[in-house]
């Protein structure tokens, strides 16, 4: 359910039902439709969507801002989910705030087809990351505003370095993948989470709609899909209901 193992699966269910004081289980079945261990957040999102299910289904009434202490527990970026659209994460990522200006755009996302242990590459760039103390520079990337093509230019992923130090195998793909996207159209090209699934940032839907055919060639399975606002995100979860 959380790509997690069978202990961590059983430990956070227990967990949860204390929480909400509940001694039924439920069934869960998850239909993948995104690349395994692509740096997607695909196991974090099944996580959050999880606690968004019970949370309605028991009638807890916690709603993402009750349900982030749980969130933690599962994993760093299972907050995230909760919260949606263009946000800024401090401390351990776990701290998760809407930005007022949000990122728009049309995706185009190419798996390369090789697994990047997630918890390696962290090893590798721990020593890189901002400390908390010493955060100005994610407050100034912040400050200058998300909305818009130019916004495009000021994101970048800083662990596409120690992804390819870690899988040197991906780098020639990376490469292809990346050169194709460019001359595709897209506006930034970059690695996705800790990899290995490279996505294409457009700003049309319809040179984004074109462009999986030129990964397809490759030999690359490539998938179209698009950005989500924090007003957007959560009118999503708004249409959603339990059955």
């Amino acid at each position: 359910m959380y790509n997690a193992s069978r202990y961590g699966h059983q430990q956070g269910s227990r967990r949860r039902l204390r929480h909400a004081a509940r001694d039924e289980g439920v069934a869960i079945e998850i239909r993948k439709r995104i690349p395994v261990g692509g740096g997607l957040g695909g196991g974090s999102s099944n996580a959050a969507a999880v606690l968004l299910a019970l949370d309605r289904m028991w009638r807890l009434g916690l709603g993402p801002a009750g349900l982030h202490r749980l969130a933690v527990r599962l994993g760093a970026d299972v907050p995230y989910f909760l919260v949606g659209g263009t946000a800024l994460g401090i401390a351990r990522g776990d701290e998760v705030y809407s930005l007022r200006e949000q990122v728009q755009g049309h995706l185009v996302v190419v798996d390369a087809g090789i697994h990047v242990s997630t918890k390696s590459v962290f090893a590798r760039v721990d020593a890189r990351l901002t400390p908390r103390e010493n955060s100005n520079s994610i407050f100034n990337f912040v400050s200058r505003g998300a909305e818009g093509v130019g916004a495009y230019r000021l994101l970048s992923n800083d662990l596409e370095p120690a992804a390819l130090e870690e899988a040197p195998g991906l780098r020639e793909k990376a490469a292809r993948i990346r050169g194709v996207l460019v001359c595709c159209g897209a506006r930034l090209a970059a690695l996705s989470g800790s990899g290995a699934s490279y996505f294409g940032l457009f700003d049309a839907a319809r040179p984004a709609g074109r462009a999986p055919r030129a990964p397809g060639a490759e030999g690359f399975k490539a998938h179209v899909a698009r950005t989500l606002t924090f007003d957007q995100y959560r009118a999503a979860w708004g249409r959603w209901r339990v059955r």
